[in-house]
């Protein structure tokens, strides 16, 4: 190793090493602290498992619990309650409180004989007991919720009908409410800025549980969203109904009973019964069956390319243009890599002032990464060239140039590409 370093020493190697070196660990710390910060990210837990369930199927469960606890006069739900959601109007993002404005209606139909009877739960309780107040005929939509609408100065819930009806099958009851309000969601980030945002709103009722009242949501598609299609740097791109559900505790043998309707809650044995009624009902009124929707808005690939790609493409150009200017004009051929780097930083600050600081860098933040590469090492190419000025046949500048020229050009054309693929295909296998 003393051999190795005397050598170095004496060919005058030592300090181009230590130069590469350097710039290898200028690049890659970045991306190893990233992979780290990313590896601390631990999951969730099970807590709030959602449960896509089947009608038939958790209703058999329910009433199988029922019989368990004595409460063979129990009925479920012999239909449920059919909810419409329509979005008039959608608002920009607010990315720093983390809310969007959502207007629309929401319309209701439900039979008198869509509530179950009675309570199922083991404890009779203070909040179980007050579910026998509530009357088929009343309003059921009057408390329904809507997760994540916050109850702000802007939070509007109206009626807008009531009406009862005669079918073929008896009475039934169409309401019809209108909403407004900041809807709380979480942004996902990390693609930024060719991100898509999925807001999943969510609709369940106030007071009756799911052995009570189950709600379905009436499957919607992008030909029936009213709203305007482009909202500020987004577009809507996709407006479906998802499968009711509920959320509780995780286990597969629940998930299997009321997701893939198998095996037969009846012929369970009574301890198992047992425990899986205690991780059904995790409250003391049981879960709630819950409606929901997504809304997906993705931003559109023009305004992204213009605002953050062909600046930053614009100015690596430059740096391969400038490495034409013949070598006798060293102090400006100098003057324009850290010219580049600095006009590199201020864009870098502005494409990010909107976007809240995450606990991940984004793609956005590695494409920069890949630019300040660049730029580093056309600034190392205009040095190796003013150096070797007086001598045109050395073989190691003019190489130099020809790698720095080429990888530039490629990164202002094809970095931005092939960091979004690179991303899309992690967050694929990662399942983000």
């Amino acid at each position: 190793m003393k051999h190795f370093i005397k050598s170095l020493l004496r060919r005058n190697l030592f300090t181009p090493l230590l130069g590469v070196l350097a710039f290898l660990a200028v690049v890659i710390t970045p991306l190893v602290i990233a992979v780290i910060d990313g590896s601390s990210y631990g999951s969730l837990g099970h807590e709030g498992y959602r449960y896509d369930y089947q009608f038939k199927s958790l209703a058999r469960f329910e009433k199988s619990i029922a019989v368990a606890n004595g409460r063979a006069d129990y009925v479920a739900p012999t239909a449920p309650m059919y909810l419409d959601l329509d979005i008039e109007r959608v608002r920009p993002i607010d990315f720093s409180s983390h809310t969007i404005f959502v207007e629309g209606k929401i319309r209701g139909v439900w039979s008198e004989v869509s509530l179950g009877k009675e309570s199922i739960a083991p404890k009779v309780s203070f909040a179980s007991a007050r579910l026998g107040k509530i009357k088929p005929t009343e309003d059921l939509m009057a408390n329904l919720v809507i997760d994540g609408l916050l109850q702000d100065d802007f939070y509007s819930y109206e009626p807008l009908l009531l009406q009862q009806k005669r079918g073929k099958t008896g009475k039934y009851w169409v309401a019809e409410y209108a909403f407004s309000g900041n809807y709380s969601f979480t942004p996902k980030l990390l693609d930024y800025p060719v991100d898509s945002q999925v807001i999943k709103i969510n609709i369940y009722h106030e007071l009756l549980p799911s052995y009570r009242l189950k709600l379905a949501p009436i499957k919607k598609s992008l030909v029936d969203f009213g709203a305007q299609r482009s909202v500020s740097n987004y577009r809507v791109s996709a407006f479906d109904s998802s499968a009711p559900f509920f959320r509780g505790p995780f286990s597969d043998d629940l998930r299997s009973m009321v997701v893939d309707g198998k095996p037969d809650p009846f012929r369970s044995s009574a301890e198992s019964l047992r425990r899986l009624e205690n991780q059904y009902f995790s409250n003391e009124v049981g879960p709630f069956s819950v409606a929901s929707w997504t809304l997906t808005l993705r931003r559109q690939l023009s305004t992204t390319w213009l605002r953050f790609v062909f600046p930053v493409s614009l100015l690596l150009v430059s740096l391969v243009v400038a490495s034409y200017i013949p070598k006798e004009h060293v102090e400006v051929r100098l003057a324009i890599p850290p010219t580049v780097l600095l006009s590199l930083v201020f864009l870098q600050q502005g494409a990010l002032s909107d976007v809240p600081d995450l606990g991940q860098p984004m793609l956005l933040d590695y494409y920069y990464l890949l630019a300040y590469v660049a730029t580093l090492a056309a600034f190392v190419e205009f040095i190796v060239a003013s150096h070797y000025l007086d001598d045109q046949r050395q073989a190691i500048p003019l190489i130099f140039t020809r790698v720095s020229r080429v990888g530039t050009m490629f990164v202002a054309a094809f970095g931005a590409p092939l960091i979004w693929v690179l991303g899309f295909v992690s967050s694929r296998l990662s399942g983000y």
